[in-house]
Parts: structure tokens; C-alpha cells; sequence
């Protein structure tokens, strides 16, 4: 289903296994219930590539899809494969061909170049994703609050945030 394409129904009865599937109703969205905070030029996406072209050629199909207009910053860490400029401008996409930084004896490196990119042209907020991300469809919403966010895992213990997608308000980058 295209991303900016209506939902219809409230329910959906999945006959094998007995469960009821609900979804939001579009219409909702749309009459303001749950309004959208956001646009296309409010968002920055970043990937950081290596050795995995298959991965982003779908992973950047899928976001075009949902975030036309949206930035999107594809960095190469340290990937040589002349591929990901071609990818990255059939989307619009800026590309950085840079060093490799993702190893540990470079610590955190990698996020402080990722937000060295983002501020030099900021937007209100900032998404990490990895190559292999899916994207499915738009966000309902962001987070008006200053922080880092997205899916949490290990809350039991010491919560944290995934990285596959990790959100930042512009503030907290």
C-alpha cells in the first residue's frame, strides 16, 4: 500500500490464527484526532553504508516512497563501491564518500560525524537508520518534547533505544 494512501476499516480478522488485527483509521489523521506535526523539509535521514548496496537500493526506495522530499544523507564508511554515488543521485540523495569510522578503536566517531553532517544544514529532526531499515509508511507523529527516540528494547533492565532507527529532535542533536 502506497504511503500516502488511505486505510480503510477499523478491523481486520485474521481466520488462521484467531486474531484480530486493528488498525487506525486515515480518517482520523486526517480530521485532526491525530494531526501531523511535521513535513517532509522537518526531517533528516542518514545511512551509513558498508558492503551492503542490495540493502540501501531497497531501503532508499522504500523512504522515497513515504519521504519524497525529505534529507537524506548517505554516508560510505570507508566502502569504495562506485554504485552508491549512482544510488544516491537517482534519489536526491547527498552522498558523502568518507573513511571508515564504524570500527571501535574510533569510538564514537561515527555519531559525531553524523551530527556534524545533520548541523550543517539542520532540520527539526534528525533519523538514523541502518541500510537494512523498511520502511513502511509515514509517522503518525513525532515527539515535541527535546530528546532521542524510537523503539526501546531491554526495559526491563536498562532501557534503551534500537539503533536500526533512532530518532533525534533537532535539539538533542
Amino acid at each position: 500500500m502506497p504511503c500516502n494512501q488511505a486505510f480503510s476499516g477499523s478491523a481486520v480478522s485474521l481466520a488462521r490464527t484467531g486474531r484480530v488485527l486493528f488498525e487506525v483509521l486515515w480518517e482520523k489523521v486526517k480530521v485532526n484526532q491525530y494531526p501531523l506535526n511535521y513535513g517532509d523539509h522537518d526531517l533528516t535521514f542518514f545511512l551509513s553504508v558498508y558492503q551492503d548496496y542490495d540493502a540501501t537500493v531497497a531501503c532508499l526506495a522504500d523512504l522515497r516512497k513515504c519521504y519524497p522530499a525529505s534529507r537524506v544523507i548517505l554516508r560510505s564508511d570507508g566502502d569504495s563501491d562506485p554504485r552508491f554515488q549512482l544510488l544516491a543521485s537517482g534519489h536526491q540523495v547527498v552522498y558523502r564518500d568518507e573513511p571508515r569510522l564504524f570500527e571501535i578503536k574510533n569510538g564514537g566517531a561515527l555519531i559525531e560525524r553524523m551530527l556534524t553532517i545533520f548541523v550543517e544544514r539542520p532540520t527539526r529532526y534528525l533519523f538514523k537508520i541502518d541500510p537494512d531499515t523498511v520502511i513502511h509508511r509515514r509517522f503518525t507523529y513525532l515527539p515535541s518534547r527535546t530528546g532521542v527516540f524510537g523503539t526501546l528494547q531491554c526495559q526491563a533492565e536498562t532501557p534503551s533505544v534500537q539503533g536500526g532507527c533512532l530518532g533525534f529532535t533537532q535539539d538533542a542533536a
